[in-house]
């Protein structure tokens, strides 16, 4: 069983700052917060979400739409 953070648990910290603390906290993968990635989404691409996510070795579990 491998476990995910919940986007929802850092607050208002950006999508780039939960992936660096999930990583560094040691999980595998991420529940995204549809707010967040919209707003990431505004200056960067979905590559560069792609290449984020890689750069942490996370994988994306579910997606939240709130």
């Amino acid at each position: 069983m491998d476990l995910a953070i919940n986007g929802s648990t850092t607050g208002d910290r950006t999508l780039e700052e939960d992936l660096a603390i999930a990583a560094e906290a040691g999980y595998v993968a991420v529940e995204l917060r549809m707010p967040k990635v919209d707003a990431f989404l505004e200056k960067k691409s979905f590559a560069d979400l792609r290449a984020l996510l890689d750069k942490h070795s996370l994988r994306v579990f579910t997606i939240n739409s709130t």
